[in-house]
């Protein structure tokens, strides 16, 4: 059966491959170097889409591996949000003037990244 199929593979792909991948990751930053880490295309080759960043997290050992997972859940998820954000403008002004959507991106990152009541308010 096609359904028994996908599910013995999904139990093999969270019981041996995504720890596997943990591992892997944890051992390639002890180093001490992540700056530079290619974690997309380190999942990517291994096979594993970055839908599961969050089930991989929770399989790190390292707080070093666990801060890098972290980072790139948080960056996809402004830039998906300020994709929609751009997307939304679009229709609302109907133009493809620059301005409008520099300034909009421009004010979303102080939003991530700055000090007012409405950063705090945001995260």
């Amino acid at each position: 059966n096609l359904n028994v199929q996908v599910e013995k593979s999904f139990e093999i792909f969270l019981e041996q491959v995504l720890p596997s991948l943990a591992g892997s990751i944890d051992r390639r930053l002890s180093d001490g170097i992540w700056e530079n880490f290619p974690l997309t295309s380190h999942l990517h080759h291994s096979g594993v889409n970055v839908r599961h960043l969050g089930t991989l997290r929770k399989l790190v050992k390292t707080d070093r591996s666990q801060s890098l997972l972290l980072v790139e859940m948080l960056a996809r998820a402004a830039k998906n949000l300020l994709r929609f954000k751009i997307r939304e403008r679009t229709r609302q002004l109907r133009v493809v003037l620059e301005e409008p959507y520099r300034r909009l991106t421009v004010n979303f990152l102080n939003l991530l990244f700055g000090n007012s009541s409405e950063s705090t308010e945001f995260w």
